[in-house]
């Protein structure tokens, strides 16, 4: 997402939504904002609990994506193109790390 800076807690990511997003309503940036930490905790989770090594980092995009395909359907209306926007701006940001880094 283009951050000048690597987050190291909730209130840093906070921050750099608010000030970086693309999306300007609350409750797509809350979307965002539950999605990645949602996907960081179950990868944390299978990490320490099934011993599960994450070989492919670039699938937690993908699983935060996803998620917020799932969250879609509960904002407005008018905040659905808001979300789009913001998923197809990630996918980009994965897609160019992807080309980057040769994984994939």
């Amino acid at each position: 997402m283009s951050w000048g800076q690597t987050p190291r807690s909730f209130d840093d990511i906070f921050l750099l939504v608010e000030m970086n997003s693309i999306a300007k309503s609350k409750s797509v940036k809350m979307c965002l904002i539950a999605a990645t930490a949602w996907s960081l905790w179950l990868t944390r989770n299978a990490m320490i609990f099934r011993e599960k090594i994450v070989y492919y980092p670039l699938n937690i995009p993908f699983q935060i994506i996803s998620l917020m395909l799932q969250l879609k359907p509960l904002l407005h209306p008018d905040q659905k193109q808001s979300l789009e926007m913001l998923m197809t701006h990630l996918r980009e940001t994965r897609s160019g790390l992807r080309s980057r880094t040769g994984i994939g």
